[in-house]
């Protein structure tokens, strides 16, 4: 458990009423998406980081021990949850105690199709204990984000979607997006291995492949079965266009069935052209390798992956779902497509193929888009906005 103490950057974004606000983040995953944005601003914000790679036991322990600190003294004036199960309920027992209004931070939508794919995935496979710890999880979930006072999601899709399962009113629910960090991909944002270029240029070896890349989280059915619909249409792509490689990026329980997929749907001049990696930890280095950036999922929030692909300066062919509408204006800033339309995403690849100045223009803007719209800075003013709006809600 790690617990960073207040910090009061310089600045004016708050109203002269609350420059004095108090907020803790309580978080177990990804603390910098919060943190680093508050810290731009002029709240004092303390997080109290939970370990989850601790046991059950041990991260109960260490959220008691960090909330009786954190609310033993100067209290805070909100509190704003990334964490849920056992330490979102806990943090949720405390602010009520010190009658502190609690707001919840969603990136996905735990109360529906987040923790109900597992369950199912889990129940399909036999694991009946994974089946009964999912569920567990979306009761606790389900508990401390219907018992809090708003809401801070990542899409306007997942707004919605909140609203209108009646969870939250609309005025109790801020959308913010997720905030990026250019210096935590690349140097430039190049669309291209350099070195791969290089190599050509100073060696005279062949041309490199033309990379599709898709990088997703092979731990959900939904995703996994959205890079079976980019299989099936960029198949005949591949099958025209012999300089053309696909590579899907990304670990958990569907990998293997992946795998398997590519083995048995693919005839052998096209498979050992399509490279399913498995987890990669220097995922950087795929996104400059690649050339187009291909993304279906039928579950998500707002997805990091291709705010990462954009940042990288990767033009974006995705489906036109969930926070991804948010991230892409159709022509613009990338490709949307509807992916039950047969021929829809392979068309638009073939677009991007046949024409790279185009391709170079949608990553263009799309990085400019990023750059403005998800700059740390940005996203702190729009963060302390929501929690002023929301700190006196009930």
């Amino acid at each position: 458990m790690d617990v960073d103490r207040p910090r009061r950057p310089t600045g004016s974004t708050l109203p002269r009423g609350d420059r004095s606000m108090n907020v803790l983040v309580v978080t177990s995953h990804r603390p910098w998406e919060l943190t680093e944005p508050l810290e731009t601003t002029d709240v004092s914000v303390t997080t109290l980081e939970i370990d989850a790679s601790r046991s059950l036991v041990q991260r109960t322990i260490d959220t008691v021990r960090g909330l009786y600190r954190e609310f033993r003294g100067d209290r805070p004036d909100i509190v704003v949850v990334d964490v849920y199960e056992v330490s979102g309920l806990l943090t949720l027992l405390f602010s009520r105690l010190a009658r502190t209004n609690v707001v919840v931070r969603l990136v996905g939508d735990r109360t529906g199709g987040v923790l109900l794919d597992q369950i199912q995935s889990a129940r399909a496979s036999g694991d009946r204990r994974s089946e009964l710890v999912y569920r567990l999880m979306y009761l606790l979930s389900s508990v401390v984000i219907s018992n809090a006072d708003g809401a801070i999601v990542v899409s306007t899709d997942l707004k919605r979607t909140l609203c209108s399962r009646g969870t939250f009113r609309p005025e109790r629910v801020a959308v913010v997006p997720v905030p990026f960090r250019m210096e935590t991909l690349s140097d430039g944002g190049n669309t291209v291995d350099t070195n791969r270029r290089q190599l050509v240029q100073e060696e005279q070896v062949a041309e490199p492949r033309t990379r599709l890349l898709t990088v997703t989280n092979l731990k959900y059915q939904s995703k996994y079965d959205g890079v079976r619909t980019i299989l099936s249409e960029i198949t005949p792509l591949l099958g025209t266009h012999e300089d053309l490689e696909y590579v899907i990026a990304g670990g958990g329980v569907f990998e293997d069935r992946l795998r398997r997929d590519v083995i048995e749907r693919l005839p052998p001049s096209i498979r050992e052209r399509v490279t399913v990696t498995g987890y990669v930890e220097d995922v950087t280095s795929l996104y400059r390798s690649a050339d187009i950036f291909v993304y279906v999922s039928y579950l998500d929030g707002y997805p990091n992956a291709v705010l990462e692909a954009q940042g990288m300066g990767l033009p974006v062919v995705a489906n036109e779902d969930f926070g991804m509408v948010d991230q892409i204006q159709d022509g613009e800033t990338g490709l949307l497509v509807d992916p039950d339309e047969s021929g829809a995403l392979r068309n638009a690849v073939e677009r991007l193929l046949e024409s790279p100045d185009e391709g170079r223009r949608l990553g263009e803007n799309a990085r400019n888009r990023v750059d403005t719209e998800n700059a740390v800075s940005v996203i702190g003013t729009q963060l302390v906005s929501a929690l002023c709006r929301l700190r006196s809600a009930r």
